[in-house]
């Protein structure tokens, strides 16, 4: 019992090439391969003794605007154990279809539903929310689960945002394709 009384030690970093191929005006497909390093130092629990895990993650999106009025989110991805690519033991497959409806010029809705499995388990998430744009500067997100930030663009091509973050990394939870 006392294994549950205990400091954990946690720390995530991800990199990864990102590529977005225009198909059209319209659509177009985002891959991406990449490669995740977990350490967990759960010293004080004797079941848990590999401190350093390691993952190769990768996906293919769709991203597509070809309704009125819409965008249209369609990805699909995995990670696995980077040590032993063991896909039938260690990998974890995910899947998210995200739309958002333009509702006027400073708003949208978004609606969809996300999820993953693998490992003997897996779970699935709706995703609702809605997105503003207060100016030229200043837009916010309230889209549950993806995205809960508060953005500033200071040029035409660059931005800060303040971001929360429900979900962890791609072993828990997709990266997003938009």
């Amino acid at each position: 019992e006392n294994h549950k009384r205990g400091h954990v030690d946690y720390s995530d970093a991800t990199a990864g090439v990102y590529y977005t191929q225009f198909l059209n005006d319209e659509n177009s497909l985002t891959y991406e391969l990449g490669y995740d390093l977990l350490r967990l130092d759960w010293e004080k629990n004797p079941r848990f003794k590999q401190k350093n895990f390691n993952y190769l993650i990768g996906s293919l999106g769709l991203v597509s605007t070809t309704l009125e009025r819409w965008r249209w989110v369609l990805n699909a991805g995995f990670s696995v154990d980077a040590a032993y690519f063991d896909f039938a033991k260690s990998a974890v497959g995910h899947a998210m279809l995200w739309g958002r409806y333009h509702f006027a010029d400073c708003c949208g809705v978004n609606i969809g539903v996300l999820g993953w499995y693998g490992v003997l388990n897996g779970r699935a998430w709706p995703i609702i929310g809605f997105d503003w744009k207060f100016n030229e500067q200043w837009s916010a997100n309230a889209v549950y689960p993806c995205d809960f930030s508060l953005n500033y663009a200071f040029a035409d091509n660059w931005s800060v945002d303040l971001a929360y973050a429900c979900f962890g990394s791609p072993y828990r939870y997709p990266h997003r394709a938009h």
